[in-house]
């Protein structure tokens, strides 16, 4: 498996993805970006990488659930 991104971004993905799963904001909302804690370029790129650092996140679980079966 590839890792293209870093614990910093999956770090900041988790943080976005925890302000988004409670309803409260439109993500393109300032205050979405200020209640995550992130600066302007970390939230853009969050948004930009989105789906692809989930899908990263996915794949690991994934590959550590397959681990487990085999221990």
């Amino acid at each position: 498996m590839n890792n293209r991104f870093s614990d910093r971004d999956i770090v900041d993905w988790r943080n976005y993805e925890r302000i988004r799963l409670t309803g409260k904001f439109n993500m393109f909302d300032p205050r979405a970006r200020e209640m995550a804690g992130l600066s302007k370029e970390r939230y853009i790129f969050i948004l930009e990488q989105y789906s692809n650092i989930q899908d990263q996140i996915a794949e690991s679980k994934i590959a550590a659930n397959i681990d487990n079966m085999y221990e």
